[in-house]
């Protein structure tokens, strides 16, 4: 099976804290910026990860108090 792309936008300054906080969660998601200006990072989801996944970002717009937006290319 193939992985599920998705987009985020998020604000700039928490790319990185972002990054690191999937990082944490072993084989949960592989990452990378598509564009560090506009604030857009791309998650490659193995296929059954995809609501965890939405979990953790849930949790982190809350805790951030910040809009972070899946676009599905």
């Amino acid at each position: 099976m193939r992985s599920t792309i998705w987009h985020v936008e998020l604000p700039r300054n928490k790319i990185a804290l972002f990054q690191w906080t999937l990082g944490a969660y072993d084989s949960l998601v592989q990452f990378r910026t598509l564009d560090r200006f506009k604030a857009v990072v791309e998650l490659m989801i193995p296929p059954g990860n995809e609501e965890d996944v939405a979990a953790v970002i849930q949790a982190l717009r809350e805790e951030w108090q910040c809009n972070i937006r899946i676009v599905i290319p």
